[in-house]
C-alpha cells in the first residue's frame, strides 16, 4: 500500500527535447461559479506547474477577465458557449478534463450538472471531479456514466475530503458501518461503488481503483486550507493526461508532490502562514527533490 518517492520519480513528465505543447498534453479546467474565479486560477496554474503543455480555463462569463489576468498564459473561454465535440486524446495530443472546482453544491447544482455531464459523455479521456461536481456525480445518473467509461476503459477520478466521502458512500447505498472502516478500505469500497479512481484526502490520503489502494503521509496542516485542493485537482489532472496509461499512480504521483510541496511552503512560510498559492510555488523544488531519487 505504501508508494515510494522512487516510484513518484519514474512517474514525472520530464519533456523530451523535441516534443511540443500539445504532445506535453492539455488540460481543460471547467471550473468556477462567479463568487470564485480563483479556484479555476488556482487549478489552472497547478497544471501549468504540472508539465501540462496547453490548460484552458473554461469559466462563468462575469470570471473570463479576472481569470485572464491572473494566469495570462492560459487559455480562458466563457461556459456558457461550451458544448464541445468528442473530447479525445489522440498520439502525441493527450488530453484530460477537470470539473467542479469553485462550484457551489447548492446554488450552482444546475450548471454544474450540466457542464459535469457534457465531461463524462464527451471525453474519451481522463476525467477529474472535483469540488462542486462531486455531490453531483452521487446521482444514479451520474453513477451509470462512470460505469458507462469504465467500461471503455475510460477513468475518472474523484477527489472527495472525508464529508464528500460519506454522502458519496450514502448515495450509493454502501452499509452504514462502512464509515468505521480503516480509511483505505473506506477509499477502496468507494472506488469500488463509483467505478472510479478515488482519491480520498486528509491528513493521509488514500488513492484506489478498488483493487489497488496507495496511502500518502506525508502531508501536514499546512494543506488544511480552502483553495490547496484545488491545487491537487489540477495537478491531478495534468499527471493524468500526461501518464494516461497508468493513471491511478499519476494521482498518486500528484497526492505525493502537494504533500512535498506543502511541506517546503511550510519550511518558508510557517504551517500557519501558507496559503495555495505558496504550494503551487513551490511544486518546482517539490519536483526536484522526488527527480533526486531516480
Amino acid at each position: 500500500m505504501g508508494f515510494t518517492i522512487g516510484r513518484a520519480a519514474d512517474l514525472l513528465p520530464f519533456p523530451a527535447s523535441d516534443t511540443h505543447k500539445y504532445a506535453r498534453g492539455k488540460v481543460v479546467v471547467v471550473a468556477g461559479s462567479p463568487r470564485y474565479p480563483g479556484a479555476a486560477v488556482l487549478a489552472a496554474r497547478a497544471a501549468q506547474r504540472m508539465g501540462a503543455g496547453y490548460v484552458e480555463a473554461v469559466v462563468s462569463a462575469p470570471a473570463v477577465l479576472p481569470v485572464r489576468i491572473a494566469g495570462p498564459s492560459l487559455v480562458v473561454s466563457d461556459r456558457g458557449e461550451w458544448d464541445p465535440p468528442v473530447l479525445e486524446s489522440g498520439p502525441g495530443r493527450p488530453l484530460a478534463v477537470l470539473v467542479g472546482c469553485g462550484f457551489d453544491a447548492a446554488g450552482d447544482a444546475g450548471e454544474c450538472g450540466r457542464l459535469l455531464r457534457l465531461a463524462l459523455d464527451r471525453a474519451a479521456c481522463p476525467v477529474v471531479v472535483d469540488g462542486g461536481a462531486l455531490g453531483l456525480a452521487a446521482c444514479d445518473e451520474m453513477r451509470r456514466a462512470l460505469r458507462l467509461r469504465a467500461g471503455r476503459g475510460v477513468a475518472t477520478v474523484l477527489t472527495p475530503h472525508a464529508g464528500e466521502a460519506a454522502l458519496l458512500a450514502e448515495a450509493a447505498g454502501l452499509p452504514g458501518d462502512f464509515l468505521s472502516d480503516p480509511p483505505w478500505r473506506f477509499c477502496e469500497r468507494l472506488a469500488q461503488a463509483y467505478s472510479a479512481i478515488v482519491c480520498l484526502k486528509g491528513p493521509d490520503t488514500f488513492v484506489s481503483d478498488g483493487s489497488e489502494t496507495y496511502a500518502i503521509d506525508q502531508g501536514g496542516p499546512e494543506l488544511a486550507k480552502a483553495g490547496t485542493g484545488d491545487v491537487l485537482a489540477g495537478m491531478a489532472a495534468a499527471l493524468s493526461a500526461q501518464r494516461q496509461g497508468d493513471v491511478l499512480c499519476a494521482v498518486t504521483t500528484a497526492a505525493l508532490l502537494h504533500a512535498e510541496a506543502g511541506r517546503l511552503a511550510a519550511d518558508r512560510r510557517t504551517s500557519i502562514g501558507v496559503i495555495p498559492e505558496d504550494v503551487i510555488d513551490e511544486l518546482g523544488s517539490a519536483i526536484q527533490r522526488v527527480a533526486s531519487f531516480r
